[in-house]
């Protein structure tokens, strides 16, 4: 009501009001939608236009950077492949040898793209062994690590023989940065000494995504173009709606002035289509109200609403067709663009695979997910004698290997389709012959847009690795055989850590350890022998390169020392350094050797005991001859009469350790006599009291009453030394006690541990001590000879053993019983006998015969010759006296039938008693003749006797020996 008021009153005027009123409003509302849309509709457009572009893009460039990585990665395999072959056929080359080697040079380093190329590095050191730049070859990488830090990553990551790549940056001389990937792979063969070697390839990535970021460029200036004929167009668009808009109000309004007046009745009808106009509905239509003009005029109006509808409806659908026409343009062109660009990578990459394929001597094979051949190269076609014509007319590759493996061959088929990577696998290929031989398969998926459609791979002929690694396993067998049967202990044995890796029989029955007892740990650890042993086993391995004959020391496992001698070299296996050990046992001959030795020395005593006898009996004969003289010049019952005895006695017990020496020196036959065993104990106790410390404590209970028993006095005065020298050693740190005891016990069947005793009395000597005590798994050793748990200063191993001998040799026994820590109790058992001993007293006064015969006496001692003509001459003989042999026989030559008996000594200068007497019966034969001697190897009684000697005595002789001795040659 209110905008109503404002209008002119006159309907005309109203109406060019109103009409100019509404056209200028849709025209001010298409004004700002034609803006709104422009801008909005330009900016949607250009950034969908855009983003399309840039998804499309990224996808081409991912796809070509995955294409490059596959392409870097099948380069570096290609190459470890070939070089493995290389290494297969030159086993023998050192790294060095490959370095001065052209073609495995050629093989290791390559071009990859443009710049790219491939290198040859130590995986265990790092170290650069061939590259393009022959400068930096034998370069530690290492020393990269800060510069190129994500390169030493790489690197790094490789080593141990692993597979790894990655991105690292660059920066070129002019200070661009540019990505670099890289890929290393490891050989899997050794070189000679032992290195492993691995592969790496690098190449710049933007090599293989400039054309891609090249036609974005002109994709990119393609878009602005077109954003700009399209914002002209809008600009056009705009220019006419707006042209045509400021026509169209200018018409009605002529033409509404003009019949304001005449068609007044059509107004209101026509306004509120013009309004339905003004709000964008052109499908309105006016009914005409009136005829004539204003009928035709509602007509043409509705005409025209009806054309403006028709022409804007196509304009929508054509812009919107135009639209999605440059879209489906610019995709499709795209699409086009990286399918080119594929299919000549793809085949670049297939011409490239086709010739090293031509080229390699192994098979290389092609198959689809069928397992049919699409391609099989030249060496192929040849191992399995088939020809291109069989390929071309379809082969299965499946059934080029024997029935028993097809179907794990085609399992592992499956496998790798599925993306798992199974590695080198043996089957037995089987020719179009019928032929077999082996073969090493290894494959991989060939795939298109991420699916796979086929194998690629390679066999590689291994009869020659077969056949080899057959006649290896002959040789280990052999070996092994030889090894397990060697009469000698060996071991096996790492050089770096000495830990033993294998033992024979021989050695675990030498050292009684079980093989899973010691395998895997070291020689020390084990104990065989000590720290510095092994170190001057090894000096001389480094030094000399073999070990030969060393003599070493080695521990059993029950404590016991071996005595070996030493055999090692070093030995190579599986490219492992070991060291062969034989050991020659020599503990039985070192015992032999120190048994000789212990031999030597007592032949060496006994001859050193046998000339102390015969000097000292010779001075024990003066002594106890003068004696006897000095006896019968004193007066009974006078204190010198009874020192003159003790004088006696005391040479006599001289004369009765002469006889002790020369029986442990076995120079002397033992004679057994009835023997009272207390009275030897007790001097045996007597003798060791003085050598004992005051911390040892001595307790003796001896029985007087101990039956006789029979045996020879030094041999048991010995056995009662040795225990009591035993008992003192093991007490001699700590103290402690020592408890002797001798009593008579009957023993009977039951009691009886040794089958060679008899049931009856026995004397039982017990030596117990409270020392340290003996093992267990010593006590069956004990009585062995020359086996002794003492230093080498205190025992021989001989005691025991004696001692041993000795009871057994009485008929007797002994026994031994110990706990270590509480001490040790030896047992002796003597049988008794039911005889009277022998008096050892001297007879002084017995009653001594004598004669008137002449007797010639020859003696080198001057000494002994006065004293025996002194003897002699009191009993009433005739004496003469010599002291040369020499002398003597030409005195009895001047007068043979002078003498009635000739008394000589043994050993004389010049000539010998023995050769004396033979001298004397030449000339005279029935010439009596007593032959004295202190001690001769080379003369005994019954020899003598054999010889025509009819005397033979023993010096010291006393008189009355002498006396009887003489009257039974003269009868």
């Amino acid at each position: 009501m209110q905008f109503s008021r404002l209008l002119p009153k006159k309907f005309s005027a109203r109406l060019i009001v109103i009409t100019i009123s509404s056209g200028l409003i849709p025209i001010i509302i298409f004004g700002c939608l034609i803006s709104i849309f422009e801008h909005r509709f330009l900016t949607q457009a250009n950034s969908a236009v855009y983003r399309g572009q840039e998804e499309q893009w990224q996808r081409s460039r991912t796809i070509l950077k995955k294409t490059s990585e596959d392409f870097i990665r099948q380069k570096v395999l290609d190459v470890v492949l070939q070089l493995e072959l290389y290494l297969q056929a030159h086993p023998d080359m050192t790294v060095e040898d490959l370095q001065n080697d052209v073609r495995f040079r050629e093989i290791a380093v390559q071009p990859v793209g443009k710049k790219g190329y491939t290198a040859v590095q130590d995986v265990d050191t790092a170290m650069n062994r061939f590259h393009k730049d022959s400068k930096i070859e034998n370069l530690d990488l290492h020393s990269l690590s800060d510069k190129l830090p994500e390169f030493w990553t790489i690197m790094k990551n490789s080593l141990g023989g692993r597979y790894s790549y990655g991105y690292y940056k660059w920066k070129e001389s002019n200070g661009e940065l540019r990505d670099k990937f890289m890929y290393i792979a490891p050989i899997n063969e050794k070189t000679a000494d032992g290195v492993r070697l691995g592969v790496s390839a690098t190449s710049y990535i933007d090599e293989f995504t400039r054309p891609i970021l090249a036609a974005q460029d002109v994709s990119h200036g393609t878009t602005r173009y077109l954003m700009i004929v399209l914002n002209s167009l809008i600009q056009s668009f705009k220019t006419v709606g707006f042209l045509s808009m400021g026509l169209g109000m200018l018409f009605i309004v002529a033409f509404s002035s003009w019949t304001g007046t005449y068609f007044s009745r059509a107004i209101t009808n026509l306004q509120k289509a013009t309004q339905a106009v003004n709000q964008g509905n052109f499908d309105i239509r006016v009914k005409p109200a009136m005829s004539g003009d204003v009928r035709e005029l509602i007509e043409n109006f509705n005409q025209m609403l009806a054309q403006l509808s028709l022409t804007t409806v196509k304009k929508e659908q054509l812009e919107a067709s135009q639209k999605e026409l440059k879209t489906t343009n610019a995709q499709l062109h795209q699409e086009i663009l990286e399918r080119e660009q594929a299919e000549k990578a793809l085949r670049e990459s297939e011409e490239r695979f086709r010739e090293l394929a031509e080229l390699l001597p192994e098979t290389i094979f092609e198959i689809d997910v069928n397992g049919d051949l699409t391609f099989v190269n030249r060496s192929g076609l040849d191992q399995f004698k088939v020809t291109q014509q069989d390929l071309d007319q379809g082969i299965n590759g499946f059934d080029m290997f024997i029935p028993e493996d097809r179907q794990r061959v085609m399992e592992n088929a499956q496998k790798v389709l599925q993306g798992k990577q199974i590695g080198l696998l043996e089957y037995t290929a089987l020719r179009k012959d019928g032929s077999t031989f082996p073969v090493m398969v290894n494959a991989a998926a060939i795939t298109y847009e991420n699916n796979p459609i086929g194998l690629r791979g390679i066999a590689i002929d291994i009869s020659e690795r077969v056949q080899s690694e057959q006649a290896l396993r002959d040789s280990e067998s052999k070996f092994r055989s030889l090894f397990n049967l060697s009469p000698q202990a060996i071991a096996l044995t790492e050089l770096e850590t000495g830990k033993l890796t294998d033992v024979n029989n021989m050695f675990c029955e030498l050292t009684q350890y079980s093989k899973g007892e010691i395998i895997g740990k070291t020689t020390t650890g084990v104990g065989f022998y000590s720290h510095d042993d092994r170190i001057g086993f090894l000096n001389e391995l480094q030094t000399s390169g073999e070990v030969n004959g060393l003599e070493m020391d080695f521990k059993a496992k029950d404590g016991s020392i071996l005595n070996a001698l030493m055999f090692a070299r070093v030995i190579r296996i599986s490219g492992k350094s070991f060291i062969l050990n034989i050991f020659l046992n020599i503990t039985e001959q070192k015992m032999l050797q120190t048994q000789l030795q212990q031999a030597q020395k007592m032949e060496s005593i006994g001859t050193l005991a046998g000339g102390i006898a015969h000097d000292f009996n010779n001075i024990l004969y003066s002594i106890i001859g003068y004696t006897e003289l000095a006896l019968d010049d004193t007066e009974k019952e006078t204190q010198l009469h009874g020192n003159l005895q003790e004088l006696l006695i005391a040479a006599h017990r001289a004369g009765d350790l002469v006889k002790q020496i020369l029986t442990f020196s076995r120079q002397a036959d033992q004679k057994l006599k009835p023997l009272k065993i207390q009275l030897v104990v007790r001097e045996a106790l007597k003798l060791i009291r003085s050598s004992l410390p005051t911390t040892i404590e001595i307790n003796q209970n001896i029985s007087n009453t101990c039956g006789l028993i029979m045996a020879d006095a030094t041999q048991i005065h010995q056995v009662a030394m040795n225990l009591l020298t035993n008992a003192y050693h093991a007490m001699e740190d700590q103290g402690g006690k020592l408890d002797v005891t001798l009593k008579e016990l009957d023993l009977d069947v039951d009691d009886l541990k040794d089958p060679a005793m008899l049931a009856g009395p026995y004397v039982c000597l017990t030596v117990e001590d409270t020392g340290a005590g003996i093992d267990e798994y010593l006590m069956d050793r004990i009585f062995e000879p020359y086996f002794s748990t003492k230093g080498k200063d205190k025992g021989t191993g001989l005691g025991l053993a004696m001692v041993h001998g000795i009871v057994k040799s009485f008929g007797g026994n002994i026994r031994v019983y110990s706990e270590p820590g509480k001490g040790t109790a030896f047992h002796v058992y003597l049988p008794t006998i039911q005889t009277q001993a022998e008096t050892k007293e001297i007879r002084i006064k017995s009653p001594v015969k004598g004669g008137k015969e002449r007797i010639l006496i020859v003696d080198d001692e001057e000494q002994i010759v006065r004293m025996s003509q002194q003897i002699l001459e009191r009993l009433g003989y005739h004496v003469t006296v010599r002291t040369s042999s020499i002398e003597t026989l030409e005195a009895f030559r001047a007068a043979p039938d002078r003498f009635d008996l000739v008394i000589t000594d043994m050993t004389m200068p010049n000539m010998t008693g023995v050769q004396l007497t033979q001298k004397l019966i030449e000339i005279r034969s029935d010439i009596p003749v007593i032959i004295c001697t202190g001690f001769s190897e080379k003369i005994s009684e019954h020899k003598a006797s054999t010889m025509g000697i009819r005397g033979y005595v023993m010096k010291p002789v006393i008189r009355s020996e002498l006396a009887k001795k003489i009257r039974e040659v003269l009868g």
